[in-house]
């Protein structure tokens, strides 16, 4: 498992899509591409919520700090508030 989120794989695809180049002639599907990693286990946003707010717990950082990092890497809701 990589130590993503899904979020933040898509940014980083795109990005990279950017610098680059793309020579195909419709853009990539990232979106599909980050979904099908996802499902194949690759990709799990509660686990990745949980070992990141665990780390930032473990460093002295707060419940409202912790929670806005995962907000910032793009954690829903729904695996946020577990964590």
């Amino acid at each position: 498992r990589f130590a993503t989120s899904r979020a933040k794989l898509a940014h980083y695809l795109g990005r990279k899509l950017r610098e680059r180049g793309w020579a195909g002639e419709q853009a990539p599907d990232i979106d599909a591409l980050v979904e099908r990693l996802t499902g194949l286990g690759f990709i799990d946003d509660r686990a990745f919520a949980q070992a990141k707010a665990g780390s930032l717990l473990r460093r002295g950082y707060g419940r409202r700090r912790v929670g806005a990092a995962l907000t910032q890497a793009g954690i829903g809701e729904d695996d946020r508030q577990p964590a």
